[in-house]
């Protein structure tokens, strides 16, 4: 119906299982994962926008998989199944600090090739 709360209420409880949580710096993310880190193709990252989260990703993640792709896609801080960290609490929800954060997801994650960045907005 084109209601964004309606989405998001149908979805905000779905897909625990095809991922897992990882500690990254100060956070607890939510990553889901396909493909293999020896895929052939690369690797591709897949962000949402907001106020959704990577389970909207599920089908191409699976599909980019079977064209030999490693995917990742992580729920931003805050949305989805990471930490909801409360603001004036260490991460104030400005774009530097999603920036940090992200780069020390990356390592984590062993991400050190060049990579794909799928977007959402």
């Amino acid at each position: 119906d084109g209601n964004v709360g309606q989405m998001l209420y149908r979805t905000e409880d779905k897909g625990r299982e095809y991922g897992k949580s990882v500690r990254s710096g100060e956070f607890r993310w939510f990553v889901r994962q396909t493909g293999s880190p020896d895929s052939r193709r690369g690797t591709i990252m897949f962000l949402h926008g907001a106020p959704t989260q990577s389970f909207s990703y599920r089908t191409v993640m699976a599909q980019m998989a079977d064209a030999g792709y490693h995917c990742f896609a992580p729920d931003w801080i805050g949305f989805g199944f990471s930490e909801m960290p409360q603001p004036g609490y260490g991460f104030d929800f400005k774009e530097e600090e999603f920036h940090k954060a992200f780069d020390e997801l990356l390592v984590t994650l062993n991400i050190t090739e060049p990579f794909f960045l799928v977007v959402q907005l």
